[in-house]
């Protein structure tokens, strides 16, 4: 994931190669304002610290930092990508754009509401917890001292790629390269240059949850309860009851508060608990799937709630693990022998929200896709369908998850291709795909090689021998 910092930027590449003029323009004095405060701001530096730490450019009236380009670079490198310095120049490049995206967004007004911000750096939390494997080490990963925090140093980094992601889609339309579009492009790649397509997946999957006994049920409501009765008598902190006692480790630590809360964000039975509680009102205890709940909503502001709760999760024992076991080797024998359908198995018995109005099929988070290459399944999920071909349907897997509480999983293989260099017939769908991002690239190019006429930007001397300052440079003069 490419996090950049957050840009009320405009951007323009006419002056890149110009020296500024005696009388400057409003824009160009806001960029040469930011580019000394930026630098005041940035303590004494060895020239190697300088090049980590330093500013790489000045967009309208914001920075790109020198750690935005590496942080990037990084990240594509933990994905799988072989790049080599010269990658950083395209980094830049990419940077630049986005910003000029994300200025031009706001200047047309474009909507990207605070609701839609919200849920995106919810989800984005989400998925970064998810690949650190907890919400701690999410934190200490990125060090931030708690979930709010990292919200916050979130939310304007999400805006502005809202921004930027909505003005593309204002300029790029309804986009969609017909077959001949895609052949044409294919015929244009050599035969040697021909992308080489990994080992991938297409799955879905069928989620149980061991059911606890009610004796276990019983005994977390009973204790969620007598704490409602507690706070509300005032001889207990719901602050300090939800640190040491709430399962939910997201919230936990900072006394399970969750903050601009919009309708969607949270689970159907939680969300209409929240948004029945006036302020201050603490809920009776609430079944979901990751537990029970007592709620209270802290603050309201239209269709936005400040609230926090306590989770408690009753206790598994040996028992309903084995019952649980027990009903998915049922399902996948059925499955295996053709008396049950997998996408029928699922509308009957998965347990897992976010699959199963989807006949459990499963997307790539990283690529937002239906396709996972070898290289992006976890270990789990890697060993339960390395060996199986499309129309099989896996083992049960246990799975331990902290967050959601463990489960068991069946995986359903929906295609399986090996590795291979591409085929018109076979990758129709992945060049596709090529030909259409190929096609918004352009789209993009033009745009920018026209607002390159009309705003400032100042590139740091270390940046100066980058390719596509040439290409920009020539754009200038057409």
């Amino acid at each position: 994931m490419k996090i950049n910092r957050f840009a009320l930027a405009t951007a323009a590449f006419a002056c890149l190669a110009l020296q500024a003029s005696a009388q400057q323009t409003p824009a160009e004095q806001a960029a040469a304002d930011t580019l000394e405060q930026v630098q005041d701001t940035l303590p004494p530096r060895s020239p190697q610290a300088y090049k980590i730490d330093g500013v790489a450019a000045i967009v309208g009236d914001d920075a790109v930092l020198e750690s935005d380009i590496e942080g990037a670079y990084t990240q594509r490198q933990m994905n799988g990508e072989y790049l080599d310095e010269s990658d950083k120049c395209s980094i830049l490049e990419q940077l630049i754009t986005d910003k000029m995206l994300a200025y031009q967004g706001q200047v047309d007004s474009l909507e990207v509401t605070d609701s839609e911000v919200s849920n995106q750096v919810a989800q984005t939390i989400e998925r970064l917890a998810l690949s650190a494997g907890s919400v701690n080490k999410m934190l200490e990963l990125y060090q931030k001292p708690d979930e709010e925090t990292m919200a916050a140093d979130l939310t304007p980094i999400i805006r502005s790629q809202a921004f930027a992601t909505a003005m593309k889609k204002e300029l790029i339309g309804d986009l969609n390269p017909s077959p001949e579009d895609v052949r044409r492009f294919f015929n244009r790649i050599p035969k040697d240059s021909l992308p080489v397509f990994e080992e991938e997946f297409e799955l879905a999957t069928l989620v149980l949850r061991p059911k606890p006994s009610q004796e276990a049920i019983d005994e977390v409501v009973n204790r969620l309860t007598q704490m409602k009765k507690d706070i509300e008598a005032g001889t207990s902190d719901f602050r300090m009851m939800a640190i040491l006692y709430s399962d939910d480790a997201g919230s936990a630590s900072n006394g399970g508060v969750y903050e601009n809360v919009s309708k969607g964000q949270f689970v159907k039975p939680f969300e209409a608990a929240a948004f029945n509680l006036d302020e201050g009102e603490i809920s009776d205890p609430v079944e979901t799937e990751y537990g029970y709940h007592i709620i209270q909503v802290l603050k309201r502001r239209g269709e936005q709630l400040d609230l926090r709760h306590i989770l408690m999760k009753p206790k598994l024992m040996p028992d309903d693990l084995q019952k649980a076991q027990a009903r998915m080797d049922s399902i996948v024998a059925k499955v295996r022998t053709g008396e049950l359908n997998f996408n029928d198995a699922v509308k009957r018995f998965s347990q897992d929200e976010a699959t199963r109005y989807n006949n459990g099929n499963m997307l790539n988070m990283y690529t937002g896709e239906s396709a996972f290459k070898v290289t992006e399944l976890d270990r789990n999920l890697y060993y339960a369908v390395s060996n199986l071909q499309a129309g099989q349907v896996s083992d049960p897997v246990f799975i331990e998850d902290g967050r959601s509480g463990d489960y068991y999983a069946i995986y359903y293989v929906r295609k399986h291709s090996q590795t291979h260099t591409a085929d018109y017939s076979q990758d129709f769908d992945k060049l596709k795909t090529l030909a259409k991002q190929e096609m918004e690239d352009n789209i993009i190019k033009e745009w920018v090689s026209k607002k390159s006429k009309e705003i400032f930007i100042h590139i740091n001397d270390d940046w100066k021998d980058c390719p596509f300052l040439s290409e920009w440079q020539k754009a200038q003069r057409n």
